[in-house]
């Protein structure tokens, strides 16, 4: 299958993945040329078969995990802030309510796996440190766009997320978040897979909490797998747009590790171009929505890019309104408190709903460690409620009204309680292994 691929390739470039150090000497004596090495942490090398068709390359590699043909990805949308009352998508996701609880921290550094950010826009400048990130493409420091204003994706992704807010220019971000520029995809919008999964274990070595990828492929690629299992495994949050086919969904959205985004349109429906799918997670607003763009002006975009830079930046306020918590846990939170759409529950169209910033920084806020002694065996969040709340109970749990009444009962397990039909006021979760408080907010 392997000599196949490498006989098959238009380009003649090929990505082999390798157990522990790549073979150069041998790839080179099988009459291939070594055009880019990585020794860690996922040793690889891009080859170019020359001399020979590849062929006897197979078979005589030793530590070599797969051979896959050099793809490409692109970018994916459809080609006392000034024009904050123009922003429908923060209020659908509910930013205003939860920026009264903060509006995020700079520290969190969220990373952008696009086209390169301009760094210099007077609407998200104040987001980059020194180190501003790193360019895939030229193989050099300097993130910055190549193509102004042409190459405007990146910059257009960042500004939804972390344009500064309450700054008096053009936009509000969804999170005063940090910000590295990854860049990965050129200036017209296409990216080897190689230097995406650079970007993304770069993202993960330089401590990004979240990792952007307003992007996709249809076809599979184990590098590329490997790379999101990498920064996962380091501890990062990713999130990926789940691209526009509908019926079904692109990588890397479609890997267990990142969250796939598809996209809402004004009316809160799935948007016509949206892709959905059995990996479907979430939605956010996709349609219509203003962002800032090269040349310190904005610009008016749509596709499942902008909804998947929405959540990137909600997780962005999780984050900052509690640092100790896991990607794992941040992702739950951004799951159970999403608006429900759709059926009720998880659907391939809607995932679990609409990410909602003001409930998901709520949970944050009242989440308790899952290594504290007082979530063991009974944890709830939030405490502070609205339409629900996650419980993890090892024995069923039982909810209270104030006057003893018996209103439902969960678990044992996991189990996200719908408190939809409550009046506003305190209730109470027991179990055997303790109780809990819940104040109900409508």
């Amino acid at each position: 299958m392997l000599a196949v691929l490498l006989i098959l390739s238009a380009q003649g470039e090929f990505i082999l993945g390798f157990k522990d150090k790549v073979p150069v000497v041998e790839i080179e004596a099988a009459g291939a040329r070594v055009i880019k090495l990585r020794d860690k942490p996922l040793p690889y090398a891009v080859i170019r078969a020359e001399a020979r068709p590849g062929k006897d390359i197979i078979g005589s590699l030793p530590g070599l995990l797969f051979c896959e043909p050099r793809g490409l990805a692109w970018t994916d949308f459809v080609p006392n802030d000034p024009l904050y009352p123009n922003q429908w998508g923060l209020s659908a996701i509910k930013a205003d309510s939860a920026w009264d609880m903060g509006t995020g921290d700079p520290g969190i550094m969220i990373a952008f796996v696009d086209q390169g950010i301009q760094y210099t826009h007077t609407d998200i400048d104040d987001h980059f440190t020194a180190l501003k990130g790193y360019d895939f493409v030229d193989n050099d420091p300097d993130p910055y766009p190549d193509d102004i204003p042409g190459e405007a994706h990146g910059t257009a992704m960042a500004g939804v997320t972390a344009a500064e807010i309450n700054n008096g220019i053009l936009i509000a971000g969804t999170a005063n978040a940090g910000v590295y520029s990854i860049r990965c995809m050129n200036e017209y919008g296409a990216g080897n897979v190689d230097d995406i999964a650079d970007g993304i274990v770069w993202a993960a070595d330089h401590g990004a909490r979240v990792i952007n990828m307003s992007l996709g492929t249809s076809n599979y690629y184990a590098i590329l797998e490997s790379a999101c299992q990498y920064a996962w495994d380091a501890g990062c949050l990713l999130v990926a747009s789940s691209g526009s086919a509908p019926g079904s969904i692109g990588y890397p959205a479609k890997f267990s590790t990142v969250i796939a985004v598809g996209a809402v349109d004004q009316t809160l429906n799935l948007a016509s171009f949206s892709g959905y799918g059995p990996e479907q997670e979430l939605v956010a607003p996709g349609t219509n929505i203003y962002t800032i763009v090269p040349d310190n002006t904005y610009a008016i975009y749509s596709g499942t890019s902008l909804s998947c830079a929405y959540v990137s930046g909600v997780a962005g306020l999780v984050a900052s309104a509690n640092p100790s918590l896991s990607n794992q846990e941040i992702r739950e939170i951004l799951d159970l408190t999403a608006i429900d759409r759709g059926a009720a529950g998880w659907d391939e169209y809607y995932g679990w709903g609409i990410v909602n910033a003001y409930a998901a920084v709520l949970a944050a806020g009242t989440r308790v460690s899952e290594s504290s002694p007082a979530c063991a065996g009974f944890a709830v969040f939030p405490t502070v409620a609205s339409d629900c709340l996650f419980l993890r109970a090892e024995r069923e749990a039982t909810l209270y009204d104030e006057s003893g009444r018996a209103l439902a009962r969960y678990g044992p397990g996991t189990t996200r309680a719908d408190l939809r039909g409550l009046e506003p006021g305190v209730y109470f979760l027991v179990s055997g292994a303790g109780m809990r408080r819940i104040v109900l907010l409508k």
